[in-house]
């Protein structure tokens, strides 16, 4: 087995700044990682990433194993990239995300309520509004789904559509459209829920 040394190829670009006859300037080209918030590459940023968060380097480490290859930065610069890479992630993670979820075959679901901020006449107001867990445990991913603050059976109906494993819930009504005798699902009840009802009813 033979290993190729990586290498790390550092582009300089000759750019100008130009005043226009209304005074304001504008330069010669745009920079080229303009959207990635930095100077490093995608294929470089996306091997920090993996060292980070897949072979759990800290960044102090990465700085060290960037410097014997020629790279001098900062903790702060190097933190500053890794950030602006995980929020271009983000930016279509999600779907890949929900993606693997929907097709789990076994999920737990329920949905709460939490404090959202909301727009009224009035100015911003925070309201309880309903968000939904998808929890696909053998994958250990959680996916959460909010639908403008609804629990409504339209919610689940939508995010399930195409899902033919087993799904285990609380005993909230919207599920049991899953109970049909036609039901793609093996729809289960949730122990956990079923438990706390024997709990409080003890001391009574």
């Amino acid at each position: 087995i033979e290993h190729v040394r990586a290498h790390n190829v550092e582009h300089v670009y000759k750019v100008a700044r130009v005043k226009l006859a209304d005074g304001t300037f504008v330069s010669t080209m745009e920079h080229p990682l303009k959207k990635l918030g930095g100077i490093f590459s995608p294929e470089l940023l996306a091997r920090l990433l993996c060292l980070k968060y897949d072979f759990s380097m800290p960044e102090n480490r990465q700085i060290r194993l960037l410097a014997r290859e020629g790279i001098h930065i900062s903790n702060t610069t190097l933190n500053s990239y890794i950030h602006n890479g995980i929020a271009k992630l983000k930016e279509f993670m999600e779907d890949v995300f929900k993606g693997f979820v929907q097709q789990a075959e076994y999920l737990m679901v329920d949905e709460t309520t939490e404090l959202v901020g909301i727009e009224t006449k009035e100015g911003k107001a925070y309201r309880r509004k309903y968000l939904w867990a998808f929890f696909a445990k053998h994958m250990k991913m959680v996916y959460y789904h909010y639908n403008n603050g609804s629990r409504s059976s339209d919610v689940a109906k939508s995010f399930l559509e195409h899902f033919m494993g087993t799904l285990s819930t609380d005993g909230y009504t919207v599920y049991r459209m899953f109970d049909g005798e036609d039901s793609k699902v093996l729809h289960i009840g949730c122990w956990t829920h079923c438990r706390r009802l024997w709990v409080d009813a003890l001391p009574s």
